[in-house]
C-alpha cells in the first residue's frame, strides 16, 4: 500500500511533525490549525532535495497526511487516506471573483509536490491519481463564499460522508478557486475547506499511521 511506502521513507520521516507546524503564516506569526495530527511538513523536504541537489528552490505543498478511514471496530481496519494539505492565509480571487495568481501559484505547489515525491517514493503518476487527496485549508474571511466561483464534482468512495456533511447534498463536492482540474489528474479527491471544516469533517474521519 501507498502508506506503506512513506512509512518506510527516511527523507521524509526525518521531518515528521504536526500539521500545526505545518500551517505556520510566517508573515502573520500565526498558525491556521491548531492540530498535533502528525503530518510531514513538505516544504522541510523539498529544502532539503533543492539543497543536496543544489537547484536554488523547490516549491511544494504544506504538509503530507496518511491515515486510515476511523472504523467502528479495530478489526474492521479502514480504507486507507494518503492527502497532500495546503494551508493559504490570503485571499485567493480577484476583484472579478476569479482564482487570482496566489491559487495559481497552489496548483504549480502541488504539481511539484507530486513530482518530488515519485522521484522520493517511486511512486507512479497512477497511483497518486488513484490514492491521493489534495486538501486546500482556506480563510473564508478572505475569499466570501458568495465571490467565489465553485465547480460541483462527483463524490465517490470513503469520504463521501464529508462531503454530504458539508454541503448537504449526496453525492457532490464543491471544489473552489478552479482547483478541480487536479482532480483525476494528479489527484483522487480535491477538497476546498475551511480549518473548522478540515478539522471536524476531515481529520475527524482519520486515524494517523504515523505516531
Amino acid at each position: 500500500m501507498l502508506s506503506d511506502l512513506l512509512l518506510a521513507n527516511d527523507r521524509l520521516l526525518r521531518h515528521l511533525g504536526t500539521l500545526r507546524d505545518a500551517s505556520v503564516d510566517s508573515t502573520n506569526h500565526a498558525w491556521m490549525i491548531d492540530s498535533s495530527f502528525p503530518a510531514v511538513c513538505l516544504d522541510e523536504v523539498a529544502g532539503s532535495y533543492a539543497r543536496e541537489n543544489r537547484f536554488q528552490k523547490v516549491h511544494s505543498t504544506d504538509a503530507l497526511v496518511c491515515g486510515r478511514v476511523a472504523a467502528p471496530e479495530p478489526q474492521d481496519g479502514g480504507d486507507e487516506v494518503v492527502a497532500l494539505v495546503e494551508f493559504k492565509n490570503g485571499a485567493l480571487v480577484s476583484d472579478s471573483g476569479k482564482p487570482n495568481r496566489a491559487a495559481d501559484g497552489i496548483k504549480m505547489k502541488a504539481y511539484c509536490s507530486v513530482l518530488l515525491l515519485m522521484e522520493l517514493t517511486g511512486v507512479s503518476l497512477g497511483e497518486f491519481r488513484k490514492s491521493v487527496d489534495y486538501v486546500l485549508v482556506y480563510n473564508p474571511l478572505k475569499n466570501e463564499a458568495s465571490s467565489v466561483k465553485s465547480v460541483a464534482v462527483s463524490s465517490t468512495g470513503s469520504l463521501d460522508a464529508l462531503a454530504q456533511h458539508l454541503h448537504n447534498k449526496a453525492h457532490k463536492r464543491f471544489v473552489r478557486f478552479g482547483l478541480h482540474t487536479l482532480e483525476g489528474f494528479c489527484f483522487n479527491r480535491v477538497y476546498t475547506l475551511t480549518a473548522d471544516e478540515f478539522k471536524s469533517c476531515y481529520l475527524g474521519n482519520i486515524d494517523s499511521t504515523w505516531r
